[in-house]
């Protein structure tokens, strides 16, 4: 057994601040879990699936943090080796008669599975369920705390599961293919960094200068958003993009110098012009937050969320908010720094220290703010010996939405890209924002349809 670090005393990482105070804030028995569920067809050894997950946890010290309830708000701390575990709950269906029957409680479980909190004060913050609905059919889940987990390390674990599940003879010892330096070390060395004089620091605080910390025009319309401060059960509203949009993505980020994350955040900020109340939009997005080879294959939460604030022209088309939406995200991934993080740290220009707290929803949702970002059902592959493992089909829905936020989903899968909103009932009017997604189907349209200028610079 290797010697284990001592973490007593260490503090979560920036990234990790404002989920961490946020959830305890909120006081409301949820926490924010990040699902990802496979259909695997053919034989599968579970006793090797137990094995390897628990050679993960082993490995990677974020998957065995745990945040203790204490005098330090922002304390954290990582179980030993021999301590931790990725409990896997297995479930047989086989008693129901019907493939409907079994299809539907394996749906129900499902999302039950997702949205089941963790307990951050003791952990562990990962689990994993087995749904067993033929003899030859199974579904897996497999739930992490977004605490100690972003996009990129679903990708980097569930790579290194195949290839655990891959391996003959027992998995690997995890301090054969440990990583070069933890995520406890990173976290440190992270707060260290950020001074109140780097320069993204001293960006962030002109921005807060310029727009304020929450501009309080930067809101929708009553149209749009009736009761935007609205939390609870949620709602949902999606529309495909046209199949000519999708054949000519690569042609259209190329020509204009852009990403497709911004080419569809374009498509709904164009989509969103009448049903704001000023001529900006403010939108969050997740940034990766990785710089250098250390972060590379570390697994932990990197990701932080950003600010674009897009300013829009009544004879704006589709080109012109594109390049808006280009440069505004660029620069903010340019100056990256917590979002969060930042505003509590903020210093006006008179030289007082906001109060500003992110985990308060009155504070953080004065104004209510558009959450973005892009999935791929195809980027987190899961591939096991001797059985064909594909995404899980069915969406495993949002069943409550804990803040005010307006969250917007592109996802590009295999045959189709769609645009969703996900938000609470009653907050935003469902026919506004369906007549939103329109618009938006409509721009593509006219990029696909279009020769493909730069977008201008303003």
């Amino acid at each position: 057994m290797t010697q284990q670090p001592d973490t007593r005393g260490t503090r979560c990482s920036v990234t990790q601040e404002h989920r961490l105070l946020f959830n305890r804030r909120m006081n409301d028995g949820r926490t924010q879990p990040v699902c990802a569920a496979y259909v695997i067809d053919g034989a599968l050894d579970v006793t090797r699936l137990r094995a390897a997950l628990e050679t993960l946890v082993r490995r990677h010290d974020a998957l065995r943090m745990y945040f203790p309830v204490g005098d330090d708000p922002l304390a954290m701390a990582v179980r030993p080796e021999h301590e931790a575990s990725w409990p896997l709950e297995e479930v047989s269906l086989l008693d129901l008669p019907s493939g409907d029957e079994r299809d539907h409680r394996a749906q129900t479980l499902l999302e039950a599975f997702c949205d089941q909190p963790f307990d951050l004060a003791s952990g562990p913050l990962v689990a994993a369920l087995l749904i067993e609905v033929s003899p030859r059919r199974r579904i897996l889940g497999l739930t992490l705390e977004h605490l100690v987990c972003d996009g990129i390390s679903q990708s980097l674990l569930f790579e290194e599961l195949s290839g655990l599940m891959a391996e003959p003879g027992p998995p690997l010892p995890a301090d054969q293919v440990r990583p070069a330096a933890s995520y406890a070390a990173y976290s440190e060395k992270q707060r260290r960094a950020l001074g109140p004089d780097s320069a993204p620091v001293r960006f962030w605080n002109s921005q807060f200068h310029e727009h304020g910390v929450y501009p309080p025009t930067l809101r929708p319309s009553d149209k749009l958003a009736p009761a935007p401060l609205t939390t609870g059960p949620s709602g949902h509203v999606e529309v495909e993009l046209p199949g000519a949009f999708r054949a000519r993505l690569k042609e259209i980020t190329a020509a204009t110098r852009t990403t497709p994350f911004m080419v569809y955040l374009a498509l709904l900020t164009h989509g969103l012009r009448d049903g704001l109340l000023d001529e900006s939009l403010g939108v969050v997005f997740m940034e990766s937050g990785r710089r250098g080879t250390e972060t590379r294959r570390l697994i932990g939460n990197f990701a932080f969320e950003l600010c674009a604030w897009t300013r829009l022209e009544p004879e704006d088309g589709i080109h012109d908010v594109l390049g808006r939406v280009r440069d505004s995200v660029a620069t903010s991934i340019g100056h990256a720094l917590p979002l969060w993080w930042a505003t509590r740290r903020y210093v006006s220009q008179e030289g007082a220290r906001e109060t500003f707290d992110p985990s308060r929803l009155d504070e953080r949702f004065t104004t209510p703010w558009m959450y973005f970002s892009v999935s791929d059902p195809r980027a987190n592959p899961l591939g096991l010996p001797d059985a064909r493992v594909e995404p899980y089909p069915a969406r495993v829905e949002i069943p409550y939405m804990r803040t005010p936020l307006l969250m917007a989903t592109a996802v590009a899968g295999a045959e189709s890209t769609t645009l969703s909103f996900d938000f609470a009932q009653g907050g935003y009017d469902p026919s506004a924002l369906e007549s939103v997604l329109a618009s938006a189907a409509s721009a593509a349209a006219e990029l696909a349809s279009s020769p493909s200028p730069s977008p201008s610079n303003r």
